[in-house]
């Protein structure tokens, strides 16, 4: 739906003037040019962080902004190495700082397994920590 402006002025001394003006907006009033509707106010979306497919966190935004990235989730023995969308690309909190979202979005976070390894040095042994993504075998 358009909007529309419709100014009426009454002339003075008695002599009565009308005059219509209508200005129709054709958009660049709304959000990125929707002219449709109030969309004066940027509709937001959910970013839901998973951590082994449970919920861990959400956040809602329109993006075109920074987003504020939750505290990392920690487990015994893994390592947290980001947020991950299903293609491979790691979620920042510039990710979408140019970027409207247009529909709620999922990430992973990827969890690397330490495992310690000890090296012979001279007579003594000392720890190594490796790490090695996270995997269902135990």
């Amino acid at each position: 739906m358009k909007k529309l402006l419709l100014y009426i002025a009454l002339g003075l001394a008695g002599v009565a003037t009308t005059t219509v003006v209508i200005i129709a907006a054709t958009g660049g009033f709304g959000v990125n040019g929707n002219d449709g509707g109030n969309n004066d106010i940027a509709t937001k979306y959910k970013i839901y962080f998973m951590v082994e497919a449970v919920e861990y966190a959400d956040i809602e935004t329109a993006g075109n902004e920074l987003i504020a990235l939750p505290t990392s989730p920690t487990k015994p023995d893994y390592v947290f190495d980001g947020w991950f969308f299903d293609n491979g690309e790691r979620l920042t909190g510039t990710y979408y700082l140019n970027t409207a979202l247009t529909e709620n979005v999922v990430v992973n976070a990827r969890l690397w397994r330490r495992i310690l390894r000890l090296q012979r040095i001279d007579e003594h042994y000392a720890p190594i920590c490796r790490c090695k993504p996270n995997s269902n075998r135990k």
